[in-house]
C-alpha cells in the first residue's frame, strides 16, 4: 500500500510546475521496500532521477514549464536477502568427558592462544538457568545444567583476566572445578561442626547446660567425683593380687626360717650328744657313775634354784 502511494506521488509531481529557484529533489522512502533506480542495488535510499531547475526569475512562472526528467525510470523491488549469519561457535561442541575439566577444556581454548569469548556466549545461552529447556537438550537434568553454567562462568572469569589466568597456569589458583555446587553447600553446612565450642555433640540436657555455661563464661559448679565401677573393680583386683603375692612370699620365707631353726636346733643337740659321748668314751664304769651322779645333782640343783626363784619373797 505504501509502495502504491509513493508511486502515485512521484507520478503527480511530473505534471506540477515548481519555482525557478527550486533545487533538485530526491525521493526517500521509509517503507520496508526500497525504491532503487534502474540498475542500482542500494537499499536504504532511492534517488529517482535528477530534476533541473526551471529557467527564468521571479515568483511567477508559466504553467507550461515542465521538469526536465532524466531517462532513468524508478520502480519498486524487494531488497536483497540478508547476509548469512556467521556459524555458531558452539557448533560441534561437546562437553568435556573428564571428571574434573579445566577452564581450557570447558571453553575449548588452547592454552597458549588468545582468549575468544564467542564460545562462552554460546554456552551461556545454552546453560543459563532462565532459558527454556523444553525443546532441545531436554535429556540433561536441571542440576547438571546449573553446574555446567557455574563452571562456564568460572572458567571465563579466569581466562578473561590475564592475572588470574597466569596464576592458574602457574599454581592452579582460582579454580575449584573438582568441587560441585552440592559439595560446596554440604561443606558450608558442616563447617560449623568443626568450630570449637559447637553444639553438635550435645545429646542430653546436661550437655546443653554445660554448653550454655561455657558460652556464657560461667564456671562449672563443684561436684563430687565418683569412681566408675570398672575402675573400682580394677583397683580392687590389683590390691587382691598384690596382697596374695605378699602373703605367698611371707609364707615361703617363714617356712624356710622354721626349717632352718629346726635344723640348727637338731645340729646343736647332735653336737652336744656327740661331745658327751666323746667325753665318756675314755672313762671306766666307776667314773661314769660319778659323772652321772654329778650330772644328776646339777639337775637337782638347777631345779631347786628355779623353784626358789619362782617362790615369793
Amino acid at each position: 500500500m505504501a509502495l502504491k502511494e509513493s508511486t502515485r506521488v512521484f507520478s503527480s509531481y511530473y505534471n506540477h510546475p515548481l519555482p525557478a529557484t527550486y533545487s533538485p529533489a530526491s525521493c526517500i522512502t521509509s517503507s520496508p521496500l526500497s525504491l532503487p533506480c534502474s540498475g542500482s542495488g542500494r537499499r536504504p535510499q532511492a534517488r529517482c532521477g535528477q530534476y533541473t531547475s526551471l529557467p527564468g526569475q521571479g515568483a511567477k512562472h508559466k504553467s507550461s514549464s515542465r521538469w526536465n526528467y532524466s531517462s532513468s525510470r524508478c520502480y519498486a523491488s524487494i531488497s536483497s536477502p540478508p547476509h548469512k549469519r556467521r556459524l555458531s561457535a558452539a557448533a560441534g561442541y561437546t562437553w568435556p568427558t573428564s571428571l574434573y575439566p579445566t577452564p581450557y577444556e570447558i571453553l575449548a581454548q588452547p592454552r597458549g592462544a588468545r582468549y575468544d569469548k564467542a564460545l562462552f556466549y554460546e554456552l551461556v545461552k545454552i546453560y543459563h538457568p532462565d532459558r527454556n529447556h523444553s525443546a532441545a537438550d531436554s535429556s540433561i537434568p536441571q542440576s547438571v545444567r546449573l553446574e555446567r553454567y557455574r563452571l562456564v562462568v568460572a572458567a571465563n572469569e579466569i581466562l578473561s583476566n590475564d592475572a588470574k589466568r597466569r596464576a592458574y597456569d602457574l599454581y592452579g589458583a582460582g579454580w575449584r572445578g573438582n568441587r560441585t555446587l552440592q559439595s560446596l553447600y554440604r561443606e558450608a553446612d558442616r563447617s560449623w561442626r568443626n568450630e570449637p565450642g559447637n553444639a553438635s555433640r550435645n545429646a542430653t540436657w546436661e550437655d546443653w547446660e554445660r554448653w550454655r555455661r561455657e558460652r556464657n563464661g560461667e564456671k562449672e559448679p563443684q561436684t563430687p567425683i565418683f569412681m566408675s565401677n570398672e575402675l573400682f573393680a580394677l583397683v580392687l583386683c590389683s590390691f587382691v593380687v598384690m596382697g596374695s603375692f605378699a602373703q605367698s612370699r611371707r609364707a615361703s620365707t617363714h617356712t624356710v626360717t622354721i626349717v632352718e631353726m629346726h635344723e640348727q636346733k637338731h645340729a646343736t643337740i647332735s653336737d652336744g650328744m656327740r661331745r658327751q659321748q666323746d667325753e665318756k668314751a675314755p672313762l671306766n664304769r666307776h667314773e661314769r657313775v660319778e659323772s652321772f651322779l654329778r650330772q644328776r645333782d646339777s639337775w637337782n640343783l638347777a631345779s631347786s634354784t628355779d623353784r626358789d626363784s619362782e617362790s615369793p619373797s
